[in-house]
């Protein structure tokens, strides 16, 4: 029996932590009204009917285990502590959209008894039990073009054997530069997919280099390299859009693609340029400030990884194939940290 009573109230106790988190204060209140009595909700900037009492505020929001929190739910439970009162209407005053410190909607309301109905009937939307109601500021944008501009950092290593001028040489190679443009499309104001390219330079060049094979001197001189390195793919995006006047976002992406490499290569008087492409796996996460209705700044730290195993390298008058083995395949991972603009359409639901 003991057990039975201390699952019961571990389960109340559950329910009651994943339900939306109610407070109340009352200056007056009526007899409850029927739970199908509908309830008017009056948004920000609206004004209130005339002759209309307010009975108290309440505050709908975030328990800190709640799992349901949409604004629909959060709007349920506030028509049910006004209907308690004898309130026939809501006017909200504050409305917290989900953020980085809760996924849920959280909203402060005056509770109000409107007592000539024909206001509320006329110009304001009146829900009963379980309506759903979609708020004019729960408009989104559908279309984000973003364009971006950064530095990039190549994750591939030196070879140790090489001496140490060179390893430095090689490691200077691994900082560039990587011009960018996204698209995407969100069926909803969370999800979407789109597609991206990307654009990423390096080259470095050194003077004074002997090459030798044994004891033979093979080329003496300039050596240099200019690397271009490209990522273009679909990908899919999330969103969740943040702020009071939900205008700013933070937006995710992954996406798989086709990186393309080329490496215009100089030793001494030997020219040669190197292309290959292989597949590549995207992973991106930016934040979006709004600076204007429909134009935001955004900063975007992406990771783009592959490896190169094949590639072609033409000397002027032929070409040849060279295939890596598993250990010596070229890493095309890298860094990105950009900043640049993105414009947003219109908001419609």
């Amino acid at each position: 029996m003991k057990q039975t009573n201390l699952f019961l109230l571990f389960l109340v106790g559950a329910l009651t932590a994943c339900s939306p988190k109610i407070s109340t204060s009352l200056t007056k209140q009526y007899p409850p009204l029927l739970e199908s009595t509908a309830v008017s909700v009056i948004e920000i900037g609206d004004s209130i009917p005339p002759k209309s009492e307010i009975l108290g505020r309440l505050k709908v929001g975030d328990s800190g285990f709640t799992m349901k929190c949409d604004y629909n739910t959060i709007l349920e439970a506030a028509k049910l502590e006004a209907r308690k009162v004898g309130g026939n209407a809501i006017e909200i005053v504050t409305h917290r959209y989900p953020g980085l410190i809760s996924t849920c909607h959280q909203i402060t309301a005056n509770i109000l008894k409107v007592h000539n109905l024909s206001d509320l009937t006329n110009n304001y939307t009146t829900l009963n039990a379980q309506d759903t109601y979609v708020s004019r500021n729960e408009a989104y944008s559908h279309w984000r073009f973003a364009l971006n501009g950064g530095l990039t950092y190549n994750l591939g290593k030196a070879d140790k054997s090489l001496d140490q001028q060179l390893q430095t040489y090689y490691k200077q190679l691994r900082f560039g530069t990587q011009l960018g443009a996204e698209v995407i499309y969100f069926l909803n104001e969370t999800s979407g997919i789109g597609f991206c390219y990307y654009s990423l330079a390096t080259g470095n060049s050194l003077d004074g280099v002997t090459l030798s094979y044994g004891s033979q001197v093979v080329a003496q001189g300039v050596m240099s390299d200019d690397i271009n390195l490209s990522f273009i793919g679909p990908m899919y995006s999330g969103r969740m859009i943040i702020g009071r006047n939900r205008n700013n976002a933070l937006v995710g992406n992954v996406g798989i693609g086709y990186m393309g490499y080329t490496d215009n290569v100089q030793l001494a008087t030997y020219l040669s340029k190197i292309k290959g492409g292989t597949v590549g796996f995207l992973t991106s996460i930016g934040y979006d400030h709004a600076i204007s209705k429909n134009t935001s700044l955004g900063v975007q730290l992406s990771l783009v990884s592959g490896s190169l195993w094949q590639y072609d390298q033409f000397d002027g008058t032929t070409t040849t194939h060279v295939e890596l083995n598993k250990d010596n395949f070229m890493s095309l991972g890298h860094i990105d940290l950009s900043v640049g603009l993105r414009f947003n359409t219109e908001k419609r639901r």
